[in-house]
């Protein structure tokens, strides 16, 4: 699979640390944005985190975890 080619599930859910499950349905109430907002986000993230980590889960996980601090972190990283 090709990361360009990549469709984020709406209902797909992710456990972190056994206790908080996070999916992008939530974080888009959360924030109070769409979905294509978090979606746009996430994608970031992935492809920031896929370099470091090489793996896809653990890259999505990790941009999950950011994401649910800052809905922005990998836009502000970005910037800087």
């Amino acid at each position: 699979m090709r990361f360009n080619d990549l469709s984020i599930k709406l209902i797909e859910q992710v456990e972190i640390e056994n206790k908080l499950i996070i999916n992008i349905g939530a974080l888009a109430e959360k924030y109070k944005c769409s979905l294509g907002m978090v979606e746009q986000e996430l994608k970031k993230g992935i492809r920031k985190e896929i370099i470091l980590s090489k793996n896809f889960k653990t890259a999505k996980l990790k941009a999950l975890k950011n994401i649910n601090k800052d809905l922005f972190y990998y836009s502000k990283k970005s910037k800087s």
